[in-house]
């Protein structure tokens, strides 16, 4: 993920024919997948192309336009790419960063509708039913049954004569096209089935196309890797029964959500190197690559070395989910902040303050957090973890303090937003 700069330069480009069917889709199928923001995104880049295709303009210009943080922006971008609307290239000369916005037409409705990813998501955010009646707005009424089709064909009208010159004229081929982009997973099936099968004896043939897909999805959306999938799959097989039926889904599922919740930080050779691909160079881009990335659970568990969380922490995450509405990137920031203020705890009473004021900033991505965080943190006698506190304040069975010394600390934080 790069960092925007306000100054960075941006040029957008469409690579797609965009239609006004291509917008509906997006703001009808795309949206409640995306989220309202990089929608607009995606529309004002359109508006972009219709007016400034090829001119080079500054992010600053963009954020005003959609009166829209650097934060938000990044999130709503990487949404667009995720599901294909989107790629993003960078050139840099010397010191200026020039971002280069290519944007696609959305699926069709077919398409999208037959895509489990996609309808799943859809059905996962807003009910069965509603996507069932999405669904019908784009369904074909004629009612052909009985109808024989009488229509001339290209031949018989044109007749063309395939040895004329003309039809060996070079055009251009790299023309913009209605076709949608195709949407990237980590699942590699090439790897899946190569492990199934050297090291579980299970054929590429053993599964229906139906049972693929469906594995495809559950391993993206839990973010599973390849070979943890294999080794799930492998334990809800059953070779006896017939093709289509091998796969107990639901234990699939089961062990899928345990080892997404309970899985530990891979390392490689036992060295403090994650397999998460990053572009920034700084520290701090390492960091919120980390945020944006990793479950709070796992976030937590990174922090302490590979140690599981305990109950009372995990209650805690749940909560600041569940009851605040924190996402969990945010949620990332503000453990990464509390561990930092309050000598490596987890003071609950301060985080659930902390995480008030932030939801009452509307602060929901780990970059707006932290920028937020540090423009409220006052000098470090006025922060817990750098003013001594006596034994007697803190209260040992839920791990919270006393709340008069709690509002001693959180006062040049809350001070704006009371």
């Amino acid at each position: 993920m790069n960092y925007v700069g306000s100054q960075d330069f941006l040029e957008v480009i469409s690579e797609s024919l965009i239609s006004n069917v291509d917008i509906d889709v997006v703001t009808r199928l795309y949206q409640p997948l995306i989220g309202h923001k990089a929608s607009m995104l995606y529309l004002t880049l359109l508006n972009y192309v219709n007016y400034n295709e090829g001119e080079l303009l500054i992010h600053d210009n963009l954020f005003r336009v959609m009166q829209i943080s650097p934060g938000d922006f990044i999130s709503a971008r990487m949404a667009l790419e995720a599901v294909g609307l989107m790629k993003t290239y960078l050139k840099n000369d010397d010191d200026v960063k020039n971002y280069i916005y290519i944007l696609y037409a959305p699926k069709s409705p077919r398409d999208f509708f037959t895509d489990v990813l996609f309808k799943g998501l859809l059905v996962r955010y807003i009910g069965e039913k509603e996507a069932t009646k999405l669904a019908l707005h784009y369904q074909v009424n004629a009612d052909l049954k009985d109808a024989k089709d009488v229509s001339a064909n290209f031949v018989e009208v044109f007749q063309p004569n395939l040895d004329d010159d003309s039809f060996d004229a070079k055009m251009p081929t790299n023309l913009k096209d209605t076709k949608a982009l195709k949407v990237d997973t980590d699942f590699s099936f090439e790897d899946f089935f190569t492990h199934l099968k050297t090291a579980m004896m299970i054929k590429e043939d053993a599964f229906s196309d139906e049972e693929c897909s469906e594995i495809e999805r559950i391993a993206t959306l839990y973010g599973l890797d390849t070979i943890t999938t294999c080794d799930i799959v492998a334990q809800s097989y059953d070779e006896s029964k017939r093709k289509g039926s091998r796969l107990d889904f639901t234990a699939f599922k089961e062990r899928a959500i345990s080892q997404a919740k309970f899985s530990p930080i891979i390392r490689k050779n036992n060295e403090n190197k994650r397999y998460i691909k990053i572009s920034g160079k700084t520290a701090l881009a390492d960091e919120i690559r980390l945020m944006e990335t990793l479950s709070p659970k796992l976030y937590l568990q990174e922090k302490q070395d590979g140690v599981p969380p305990v109950t009372a922490d995990l209650n805690l995450l749940n909560y600041l989910n569940e009851v605040m509405g924190l996402n969990r990137s945010t949620i990332n920031a503000l453990i990464s902040y509390s561990l930092k203020m309050c000598d490596n705890r987890l003071v609950r009473a301060y985080i659930e303050k902390v995480a008030a004021t932030l939801k009452r900033a509307k602060i929901n991505n780990a970059l707006d957090a932290i920028n937020f965080l540090n423009e409220k943190k006052e000098k470090p006698k006025k922060t817990y973890g750098k003013k001594k506190i006596d034994q007697p304040n803190i209260k040992k069975d839920d791990d919270s303090f006393d709340e008069a010394e709690y509002e001693k600390i959180l006062a040049s934080i809350d001070k704006e937003n009371k």
